[in-house]
């Protein structure tokens, strides 16, 4: 089975409407051929772009990341990874760069919206999302 790690944009594209491509990696993730991850940095992006004045956003927001995700914590490994990935200037943020080096790490493919900001970074696997259209 495939283990995905679902980048930020595709859930907050999710929460504003265009459900399309999560949904779609949610059936393909009940038909057991592939597992979606998150990491604590796409838990944070996520809630920190969502309008917290609302209780009601926040419990829906907060249930759809223990329904449909696995989580993977950040450790120094990735810690130190991502550093090394900005210091070689691979990728220039920090949370792309622990996002990735989680992938890496742990043997995660990448599903993103936004390919041109991991596309540089050797060993990362990026999911095609061509294959669910």
């Amino acid at each position: 089975m495939k283990r995905v790690l679902v980048d930020t944009n595709i859930i907050i594209n999710f929460g504003r409407g265009d459900t399309d491509i999560l949904l779609k990696l949610v059936e393909i993730q009940e038909r057991r051929e592939i597992e979606l991850y998150v990491n604590d940095i796409v838990v944070g992006e996520y809630f920190a772009g969502l309008e917290m004045r609302s209780i009601k956003r926040y419990m829906w927001a907060r249930d759809m990341f223990n329904s449909f995700f696995s989580f993977f914590e950040i450790d120094s490994e990735v810690a130190i990874k991502a550093g090394v990935m900005v210091a070689k200037n691979e990728i220039p943020i920090l949370t792309d760069a622990i996002i990735a080096s989680t992938c890496i790490i742990n043997n995660l493919q990448l599903v993103t919206a936004d390919v041109k900001h991991f596309n540089r970074i050797q060993g990362l696997k990026l999911f095609d999302l061509a294959k669910i259209s």
